[in-house]
């Protein structure tokens, strides 16, 4: 089996370069406003699918973790972990700046009738927060993600006449959820 290192070699870069607006926003840290530490989150996005986690706050970053799961004729399962930066320097009520930038990786384990398929997933995007109210915003972000890894392993042959393997190793990543503070 040979790997493929170009796609990881391109999120590697993108990882880096995406980090460069954080690295030089230097704020005051006397306007920021005390938030609590741990968020909780419920979403709907690519590569997630419905997904549930959980945020934890360092700073600027949040690093988070989350699982989901999608209606399908198998089994289908996502474990990912992403970390969210925060961008510019306008602050909405909160004190938090709305804009920010998440990369993560996802595994996604797809059990079907004729064949078990595991991928795994870089993905970066740029995104924004509305504020509902003083506990509860609602993320929408979107940016590409990349595949880094892909086995399958046929089961049975399959007996549809439609027999067609999809292979794009960069995609569009979008993303809608809900943060609550916990």
């Amino acid at each position: 089996m040979v790997i493929d290192m170009k796609p990881f070699l391109i999120y590697i870069f993108l990882l880096f370069f995406s980090m460069v607006p954080q690295i030089l926003d230097a704020e005051d840290e006397s306007q920021v406003v005390e938030v609590p530490k741990v968020r909780g989150l419920i979403g709907c996005s690519l590569p997630e699918l419905l997904h549930v986690g959980a945020r934890y706050r360092i700073n600027h970053l949040e690093l988070g973790v989350n699982v989901g799961s999608a209606p399908s004729n198998g089994s289908l399962l996502t474990l990912s972990a992403d970390c969210l930066f925060r961008i510019f320097l306008t602050r909405n009520e909160n004190g938090q700046t709305p804009w920010y930038g998440k990369i993560g990786i996802s595994a996604l384990h797809e059990d079907g009738e004729f064949e078990i398929n595991d991928y795994t997933y870089g993905h970066m995007r740029l995104g924004h927060e509305f504020t509902l109210s003083k506990t509860i915003a609602l993320q929408l972000d979107g940016g590409l993600m990349f595949e880094l890894s892909h086995q399958e392993i046929q089961k049975k042959p399959s007996n549809s006449w439609f027999n067609f393997d999809f292979d794009f190793p960069i995609l569009p990543s979008i993303g809608l959820s809900t943060v609550f503070y916990l």
